[in-house]
């Protein structure tokens, strides 16, 4: 195969180098116990190659006996806890708006605050907001 598939006795095949290296490489593994074992190892005769990625994780995380309970926490922060986050974050958004005053408020305070209000008149005003409303005074 060597003699048919050389890069010298096909000039006109652009794929001979690679099929060539193949075939060397194949013989390679059928012919030395190291490449033999690299190959078995790394699925490579040269051994382990520069395009390996280590990540650095707990091992108990890449073993296959707990391949299911990651795979279900990980759906569980995914699928759950993220939503959830949000959810708590963003429920609000339709009763407030972007500086956290309530829709309600300024509904109320809305046609009473204008340049011509008296500031005698500013404590019930503030009395009518609904956050001060929920307050409840201590009594001594």
């Amino acid at each position: 195969m060597s003699l048919l598939k050389h890069p010298d006795k096909n000039p006109d095949n652009p794929l001979a180098v690679q099929e060539f290296i193949r075939l060397t490489k194949a013989y390679n593994i059928l012919t030395d116990d190291t490449a033999r074992d690299n190959f078995l190892k790394y699925g490579n005769p040269d051994g382990p190659g520069s395009y390996n990625v280590a990540i650095a994780m707990p091992r108990f995380l890449l073993q296959k006996e707990n391949q299911v309970q990651v795979l279900l926490f990980a759906f569980f922060i995914l699928l759950v806890i993220i939503p959830g986050l949000v959810y708590i974050n963003f429920a609000d958004s339709t009763k407030k708006d972007e500086g956290g005053v309530l829709l309600e408020n300024k509904r109320v305070f809305g046609p009473e605050i204008n340049e011509n209000m008296v500031n005698k008149n500013f404590p019930t005003l503030i009395a009518k907001a609904l956050e001060l409303q929920g307050i409840r005074s201590k009594s001594t």
